[in-house]
């Protein structure tokens, strides 16, 4: 069905930055934490969720790590659970919590640029409390406003909000 949300977030999706990607570089060295106060600045640290620890998201190795990330919009109703599936299955890799802080921090006026969040999906980027309740972390940016926290994976999103993937 098009209609207009959806031509405009085809459009913007369509941007050869959203195709190919861009650069993010992040030393894992410093662990998660760092990474994510660096990615927020000094005026938002009270704006990061603190269930967000290395324990929990772990990072995908050791030393500096390169990608290249852009973002992919949800489908209208669709929730984090169906989006992963359907991203990998059509062969995207899912970006992590230390990509999310290296995308934020590197380019925090494309988060801007979603009226949504920008959310970290991969399995490795998921946690689950004991009564099986999953969160995922998420960036999200308004002016200097920077926020980094959690939200349900299996809640239902709209095309403003967007899953963070790596470009080949």
């Amino acid at each position: 069905k098009i209609t207009v949300e959806n031509f405009q977030t085809f459009l913007r999706n369509s941007s050869p930055v959203f195709q190919v990607g861009l650069p993010v570089t992040y030393d894992q060295s410093v662990g998660l934490m760092p990474l994510i106060k660096r990615a927020v600045g000094r005026a938002n640290l009270n704006n990061i969720n603190r269930d967000i620890t290395q324990e929990r998201f772990p990072l995908r190795g050791t030393g500096v790590r390169l990608v290249k990330c852009r973002v992919e919009a949800f489908l209208d109703g669709e929730t984090a659970e169906k989006a992963a599936k359907r991203l990998t299955e059509a062969g995207h890799v899912l970006g992590n919590t230390g990509d999310l802080a290296g995308f934020l921090h590197d380019y925090p006026e494309e988060v801007a640029k979603w009226s949504g969040w920008v959310l970290a999906i991969s399995e490795d980027s998921r946690w689950s409390f004991p009564d099986g309740f999953v969160v995922v972390p998420y960036a999200y940016v308004l002016g200097a406003y920077r926020l980094f926290d959690l939200d349900d994976f299996r809640n239902q999103f709209d095309s403003i909000y967007c899953v963070l993937v790596l470009s080949e």
